[in-house]
């Protein structure tokens, strides 16, 4: 379902806003959603290491991006 999800935005988007690039960012070890994003076309663009605190402890932010295949 999420895999789905991110195909109709990302879809919509490039189709219908005519955007060229959609990005993200999911906290690292949240493996379900960084492989959902794969499915759908999203690549790694890199970790900011440390980037939030959650539960008094440091996270780590993986950003992701899609480009638009048609621009």
């Amino acid at each position: 379902m999420g895999t789905e999800t991110a195909r109709l935005f990302t879809d919509y988007g490039f189709q219908h806003l005519g955007l060229h690039r959609i990005s993200l960012r999911v906290l690292d070890g949240n493996v379900a959603a960084i492989q959902s994003y794969e499915n759908a076309g999203f690549v790694l663009e890199g970790t900011f290491k440390d980037m939030v605190m959650i539960d008094e402890e440091y996270r780590d932010v993986i950003f992701m991006a899609k480009i638009n295949p048609n621009n």
